[in-house]
């Protein structure tokens, strides 16, 4: 019996202007839950990072807007499409797009269970499933292995259902990507419609990977060759394990020499070791004290993007309880010197953190009326400006 691994980063659109900005969206527990449709409607509210068509970014978010265009020109639901215009047609019965389409079908007990590994227990934790109808499109698609080389095959083959035009298209090159001058052996990767286009040792490569809480997957194929292969894996860090057996496989079917292969191991390794970085390197000591006792930044703040956030004071500290995101998370906030904050994001499921700058303005009066966070690295430095609901307040 196979098991069910949910798949990210479905093969539609890219945007080379917005950076992934996933903690403006809602997910499922929220009281609104955003959809494709109001997915797509935030994106006039979100900074963009570069001009058009100037460099590489990866945005889920518009492999959501795909969706939404799919089912506003069809008139059908993306379950809909993706059953009856290509999963029937390849004779893939074993692919789900969503919890809800994988219980209606009577197989939620095939589904694969995810695991995060914990450094702190050296031993792998159990994460929920992840449920994000509202990232259709970039995630919710469920799927085995045997499954998606069906897919696979139909690309190698250029085959139906996508027509020959489209299988064009599919491998067109519309950017170049970050390369990593380390890799080796390796050209230029370049991305199409999301695939990834590159050569090794001369022979041309095409492949996706993708990872969601919990589950990761990669699949690869050298057309020329006529050969392809997917791994799926169901942890959180399986894009490692994963890296190493494609890799291998393509350098066993190339013959390619020992000293001409590249140490994918040590390359994790390496990796594992990054330093953190200082997000204030210039502190005063001592740090100058906030100007405003810590209970007047408490407050919701809203923006037209990203929503409200609330802050509120837990244990003589700001905290942002944000568990009605895609991704559930909480901010907690440690003062660095005067407005400036170093705010800790922590995933719910997986227990990971990661720092950022925050940032307090006050008003002309001295009352606190902005928060800015450091949402999009991509923006070197400009935060996301959050309005004070001095409405809110006042009640």
């Amino acid at each position: 019996m196979q098991a069910f691994i949910p798949q990210s980063r479905s093969c539609f659109v890219q945007a080379d202007f917005l950076s992934s900005q996933d903690d403006a969206c809602f997910g499922i527990y929220a009281k609104t839950p955003d959809t494709p449709k109001s997915v797509t409607r935030k994106l006039r509210y979100l900074p963009i990072s570069h001009p058009l068509r100037t460099k590489y970014d990866y945005c889920n978010m518009m492999y959501v807007a795909a969706v939404h265009m799919i089912e506003t020109l069809t008139g059908s639901s993306m379950v809909e499409f993706l059953h009856q215009r290509v999963w029937n047609l390849l004779g893939m019965n074993n692919s789900y797009f969503g919890q809800d389409d994988l219980i209606a079908q009577g197989d939620i007990n095939r589904f694969a269970k995810g695991y995060q590994w914990m450094d702190e227990k050296s031993a792998y934790i159990d994460v929920p499933w992840p449920k994000q109808p509202e990232a259709a499109g970039a995630g919710e698609m469920i799927s085995t292995a045997s499954d998606y080389i069906k897919f696979v095959r139909s690309l190698i083959q250029k085959s139906g259902p996508i027509s020959e035009k489209g299988h064009e298209e599919l491998v067109k090159p519309r950017t170049i990507t970050n390369w990593d001058p380390d890799q080796p052996f390796h050209s230029q990767e370049l991305y199409a419609l999301g695939l990834s286009i590159e050569h090794y040792h001369g022979e041309l490569v095409i492949g996706h990977d993708g990872s969601t809480t919990g589950f990761g997957s990669k699949m690869l194929y050298l057309p020329r060759l006529k050969w392809g292969i997917v791994v799926l894996g169901n942890t959180g860090d399986a894009s490692d394990a994963h890296e190493q057996i494609c890799w291998s496989m393509i350098d066993d079917l190339l013959d390619v020499p020992q000293d001409k292969r590249f140490d994918w191991t040590k390359k994790g390794d390496e990796e594992e070791k990054d330093e953190k970085v200082d997000l204030y390197p210039n502190l005063p000591d001592p740090p100058i004290p906030t100007t405003l006792p810590l209970s007047e930044y408490t407050g919701a703040y809203s923006h037209d993007g990203y929503g409200t956030l609330a802050v509120e004071l837990k244990e003589d500290k700001l905290w942002i309880d944000a568990t009605d995101r895609t991704w559930r998370i909480t901010f907690s906030f440690e003062h660095a010197s005067g407005e400036y904050f170093i705010m800790t994001r922590k995933d719910v499921a997986t227990i990971e953190t990661e720092e950022m700058k925050a940032e307090f303005r006050l008003d002309s009066s001295g009352r606190v009326a902005q928060l800015g966070v450091d949402f999009v690295p991509e923006l070197n430095g400009e935060l996301i400006w959050f309005l004070k609901d001095i409405v809110q307040e006042l009640l």
